[in-house]
C-alpha cells in the first residue's frame, strides 16, 4: 500500500515537467488537448463514475466540437474587431483557412479533391485545414462524417458500457484536439480509433 501511494505522488510529480514542455512548445493543439484531459479526468472523479451522465457529457462535449468549428467558416472572420476575428488570432490564423477553404470548395455529399499547400513562398501562401470537422465536412463529404462522428459516438457508448471510464479520457481529449489539428480523424495520432477493434467484436458481451 505504501509503494502504490508512492508511486501515485510520482506520477502526480511528473505532470509538471510535461505541462512545462507542452506550453514551452507553443502547439495550440497540444495544449487545448491537456487542458481537456485534465478536466474530463476531474469530471470523472466528481460523476463517481455515473454512466448516464459520463454520455451526455461526452456527446456534449462532440456537438459543441462540431458546432464551433462550423460557426468557424463565417465571413466575419475577415472582419477587423469581429469576435471571429480576434478567435483566429488566438487560434493563430487557423479560422482563416477555415474559412478559405468553405468558400472555395463548399461542401459536397460523397467528397471532393482538395488542394493544399503546405509550403508558403512568395507566389503562394500556406493552406490547409488544421480542423478536423471542417476537413471531414469538405475533403470527405456530408456522408462520411456523419459515418464518422456516428463510430465515435457508439464507441464511446461502448466504453461506458464496458466501465473502461478511464479511455473516455483520450477519447475526449482527441475530440476538442480535432478543432485546432487533423490528428483527431487520423488513427496514427488518435489511437482511440482502434479502440473499435476491441469492442466491437462480434460475440464479445458487455462484461468482457
Amino acid at each position: 500500500r505504501t509503494s502504490k501511494s508512492l508511486i501515485n505522488y510520482l506520477i502526480l510529480f511528473l505532470q509538471v515537467p510535461l505541462l512545462v514542455l507542452v506550453f514551452l512548445s507553443g502547439s495550440r493543439g497540444a495544449e487545448i488537448a491537456t487542458i481537456i484531459t485534465y478536466i474530463i479526468f476531474c469530471i470523472l472523479i466528481l460523476t463517481h463514475e455515473s454512466k448516464k451522465n459520463l454520455l451526455i457529457i461526452s456527446v456534449s462535449v462532440l456537438v459543441i466540437c462540431l458546432l464551433f468549428s462550423l460557426y468557424t467558416v463565417g465571413n466575419s472572420v475577415n472582419t477587423v474587431g469581429s469576435f471571429l476575428y480576434t478567435l483566429n488570432q488566438l487560434f493563430t490564423q487557423r479560422l482563416q483557412l477555415n474559412n478559405y477553404f468553405y468558400n472555395n470548395y463548399g461542401v459536397s455529399l460523397f467528397g471532393q479533391r482538395v488542394t493544399y499547400n503546405l509550403n508558403a513562398s512568395l507566389s503562394s501562401n500556406y493552406a490547409i485545414i488544421d480542423n478536423a470537422y471542417i476537413k471531414l465536412i469538405i475533403n470527405y463529404g456530408i456522408s462520411y462524417t456523419i459515418f464518422y462522428l456516428t463510430y465515435i459516438f457508439y464507441l464511446v457508448k461502448k466504453v461506458i458500457l464496458k466501465n473502461e471510464f478511464a479511455l473516455l479520457i483520450p477519447i475526449i481529449s482527441f475530440i476538442g484536439y480535432g478543432v485546432v489539428e487533423q490528428g483527431f480523424i487520423q488513427y496514427w495520432v488518435n489511437f482511440s480509433m482502434l479502440f473499435g477493434g476491441i469492442f466491437f467484436v462480434l460475440g464479445v458481451e458487455e462484461n468482457e
